[in-house]
């Protein structure tokens, strides 16, 4: 009996260990079929390729940029002092016209004569004054001696003085004649040149009658609005870079010559007017232009090309390179300069700045860096 019991327990035992042997296997068999729940994001993230610089302390030249268009420095409407027929332009338009020099003569010939019989005039009254000098100067001398009245050497001083009266209505007589004569001639009230003819030869004018327009335009000048932001920064002495259409890339230097005390009514903006050297008549009047304004110089600034940036509205962002992966930063930054900008906060030097393949990266991710040289 005792050993039937034995043979029934070992039974039973061997069957409890297959079972547990086969219970175990079965799970190990599962373990190795299933993928793990959890995999390792690092080993399935593809690099991507980029391009960056390590930025390093530089020059950076704050520029405010605006646009207007070019004027004469002055424009002036000349107008006939006199009246008169024209009988003779002296001047071809756009010609450069020295201060002084006539640029239209009118008809002078009876001006001339009226000038000739005033000086003419004139002479006779010089020569009456000195005569009448001499006769009283020798009715004096003899007055003093007692041998000459009262009532002669007065006759005598009062011809001395109707001939000095009649001298000096003669002059200026002589005066209005000559001035007069000049006034046919028109003259350039300073260098600059013709712009416009506002009569023709054969044409009578009446004084007063505007007979032409001329301007200045070495230096010549373009006026500009600024906002308040950048009116501030701004200060006549400061150096102006223009380009205009019509010269491409070509530039022109200038220099803020004045800057406006109050805003424009009708714009809102501060004027600032810039004077631009013209000696060879260049640039001219009418001509768009570009202006960038040099307001200051930083000498160890970090800059960044702007497709570097990421604009989100309220913020500006760069990715830099750090341990072969790409982070955001947010960053503050200056306005513009031929498409780089200077980062004012949030950049080292040393730090390298991702400058290619940044549109599609995000924060964290792994990349494959080239440095630009």
């Amino acid at each position: 009996m005792k050993k039937t019991i034995r043979i029934v327990v070992i039974a039973v035992t061997l069957i409890i260990i297959v079972m547990v042997v086969g219970i175990s296997s079965r799970d190990s068999s599962i373990k190795r079929e299933t993928p793990a729940l959890t995999p390792d994001t690092t080993a399935l993230e593809n690099e991507m390729p980029v391009a960056g610089v390590r930025l390093e302390p530089t020059e950076f030249y704050e520029i405010i940029s605006a646009s207007g268009v070019l004027e004469a420095w002055r424009r002036t409407i000349l107008s006939s002092e006199t009246g008169g027929r024209v009988v003779k332009w002296n001047a071809e338009l756009g010609e450069r016209i020295s201060e002084g020099e006539v640029i239209l003569f009118l008809d002078d010939e009876v001006a001339e004569l009226r000038h000739h019989q005033a000086e003419a005039a004139l002479e006779s009254a010089r020569i009456a004054a000195a005569k009448a000098k001499r006769d009283f100067e020798r009715q004096q001398s003899l007055y003093e001696k007692g041998d000459l009245s009262d009532n002669l050497i007065e006759a005598a001083e009062l011809a001395l003085k109707q001939a000095e009266a009649g001298l000096k209505a003669a002059e200026a007589a002589a005066g209005l004649a000559g001035r007069a004569f000049r006034e046919t001639r028109v003259e350039m009230p300073f260098t600059g040149r013709l712009s416009a003819r506002l009569v023709s030869i054969g044409q009578s004018v009446m004084p007063g009658s505007p007979v032409a327009e001329v301007v200045q335009t070495d230096p010549i000048k373009i006026t500009v609005g600024l906002s308040e932001n950048d009116i501030v920064k701004v200060r006549p002495g400061q150096g102006v870079t223009i380009t205009t259409v019509g010269w491409g890339d070509r530039e022109f230097s200038g220099v803020v010559h004045a800057v406006g005390a109050a805003t424009d009514a009708a714009t809102h903006m501060f004027p600032v007017e810039i004077a631009v050297p013209n000696g060879q008549f260049e640039i001219r009047p009418g001509m768009a232009a570009a202006v960038d304004i040099l307001v200051r110089v930083y000498k160890d600034a970090l800059v960044a090309p702007q497709d570097a940036l990421n604009n989100y509205g309220d913020r500006v962002s760069c990715f830099f390179a750090r341990d072969e992966r790409a982070v955001e930063k947010t960053v503050k930054i200056s306005q513009p300069n031929a498409g780089m900008v200077m980062l004012t906060a949030g950049a080292d030097p040393g730090d390298t700045l991702i400058t290619l393949g940044s549109a599609n990266l995000r924060s964290g991710q792994r990349i494959s860096l080239s440095i630009e040289e």
